[in-house]
């Protein structure tokens, strides 16, 4: 059996998994992160993972890594610069790396790429040649893909949604700008409006979660299939202005399907039908009919999935 190894690097965790050609998880585990120290302790626990692997499935044929990172990704598809949430990086040749420690090939995508692939290989957009997936978390990723290929943009930059400014006059990004889709949407600060407008709202269970512990967005969805006002409002705010966002990419692109995941996704259409409903509302007419919102559905497994897709695709 031919396989390939996929690793997802998060800032807390790195998955990695043995991926067969047809999408199977034949074995998966868990590591910390160790983005403050040198990139050699990443590719140290990558190869050591390879050895193990290899060890207990000797009929399996792994051909090649697969690895997504939070960062951009040079369109020499291996050397990753400055990535934010790994303070001990700096430029460096990931694949290449790994290739060596290992002695298969490797490669390497922006993280929020690797997930769209896994999702157009083995998910949600199987069927579907053409779509932009929108993971919706800490922050808000995007994916392109175009004929089933990751669009990569000039420079290999290309998908940066969360940082599409829908209010040249609001507040200040993380990246400097001004009004960033993901200052708004982004589960931290989905939140922070929670609080901002909760005194409105004496009779909410919120109320109860705050005497207790910091509240989540995933409490929102909870809440809010029970009828909360409050976290109707919230969530259909944040519905509301994923479609603002939604509606300026599909400008850009001509594409009319979205593939939607990340945790903040969970709200289900306490987000779908207000971002829906902006879209049909204020995109170009002939663009409105075709539009379509797709739940994602591969959940935590897109990256690794998304990655081992990168060797088979390769």
């Amino acid at each position: 059996m031919k396989a390939a190894l996929g690793v997802d690097i998060g800032g807390t965790s790195i998955k990695l998994a043995l991926v067969s050609e047809s999408g199977e998880i034949l074995d998966q585990t868990s590591v910390l992160t160790y983005g403050d120290k040198d990139p050699d302790v990443t590719v140290g626990q990558i190869s050591d993972y390879f050895r193990d692997v290899k060890t207990r499935f000797p009929s399996v044929r792994v051909v090649g890594t697969g690895i997504g990172v939070p960062g951009t990704v040079a369109l020499d598809g291996g050397t990753v610069s400055f990535p934010p949430n790994l303070k001990g990086w700096g430029i460096v040749r990931l694949g290449d790396m790994v290739a060596e420690a290992t002695g298969l090939p490797a490669f390497v995508e922006n993280d929020a790429n690797v997930a769209a692939l896994g999702e157009g290989i083995y998910g949600a957009g199987m069927d579907v040649p053409s779509f932009v997936m929108v993971t919706l978390g800490t922050g808000v990723g995007g994916g392109i893909v175009i004929d089933k290929k990751i669009y990569r943009g000039v420079f290999g930059a290309a998908g940066e949604i969360g940082h599409i400014s829908i209010d040249h006059n609001g507040p200040t990004c993380n990246c400097s700008n001004k009004g960033c889709l993901e200052r708004y949407i982004g589960q931290r600060y989905i939140i922070d409006y929670a609080m901002e407008i909760k005194d409105k709202y004496h009779s909410s269970p919120v109320h109860d979660i705050l005497a207790e512990r910091a509240l989540e967005v995933k409490d929102l969805a909870h809440l809010a299939v029970r009828g909360d006002e409050l976290a109707i409002t919230v969530l259909n705010r944040t519905g509301h202005l994923l479609g603002v966002g939604l509606t300026s990419i599909m400008h850009i692109l001509d594409i009319r399907t979205f593939i939607i995941g990340g945790g903040v996704a969970g709200a289900g259409d306490h987000i779908f039908r207000p971002a829906e409903h902006y879209v049909k509302s204020h995109a170009l007419a002939p663009m409105r009919s075709a539009f379509k919102m797709i739940p994602a559905s591969l959940g935590n497994q897109a990256g690794v999935l998304g990655a081992a897709g990168l060797v088979f695709k390769s």
